[in-house]
């Protein structure tokens, strides 16, 4: 549907222009109103931002504890690598923290991504830890040289986050 009302704008001879980092050209002149949170413009923008996943290279040296930052959590897969000499606890950023780091015009009453974690530590299991606001579900611990999988259900509205174990596969 949104490929339909693009390409008759084009038909149209409508002056187009880019959002910043879109790869959708919309009207010259139209805004895209976060109020708005399932209007057009705004999902287009959502789609684009959603579909930039990137690794974010966590190295931990010989910390056995770790926080993560909202936008660190955001970029959606973390490559983790360190020399620690035991376990290490990453505890994943609160849950305001979550949804702030996320583009603003999310629904408030539901929004869901995929999250990797990768472990490339010299050895050491990590085991995921929850943050105020946060809830994990399923098994939080990513042996070496392994990716465990996760969906994060975001209630904006509510200000609540799940991570929700999927599963896992060998790096």
């Amino acid at each position: 549907m949104i490929a339909k009302l693009i390409r008759a704008f084009f038909r149209l001879g409508v002056n187009t222009t880019n959002f910043s980092g879109s790869l959708y050209q919309v009207p010259a002149g139209m805004v895209a109103d976060p109020s708005a949170e399932l209007g057009l413009l705004q999902g287009l923008l959502n789609v684009n931002e959603a579909e930039d996943a990137d690794i974010f290279a966590l190295v931990g040296g010989t910390a056995t504890a770790i926080t993560l930052t909202g936008a660190q959590f955001a970029n959606q897969i973390v490559d983790y690598s360190g020399s620690p000499g035991g376990g290490v606890a990453v505890t994943v950023p609160t849950a305001a923290q979550i949804i702030a780091a996320l583009p603003p015009g999310i629904p408030s009453d539901g929004y869901s991504f995929k999250w990797w974690f990768l472990n490339d530590s010299a050895g050491q299991t990590v085991t995921i830890t929850a943050n105020t606001g946060v809830t994990l579900v399923g098994t939080m611990t990513v042996a070496t040289a392994t990716t465990r999988m996760f969906v994060v259900n975001v209630n904006r509205g509510a200000g609540t986050v799940n991570i929700v174990n999927i599963g896992s596969m060998s790096l």
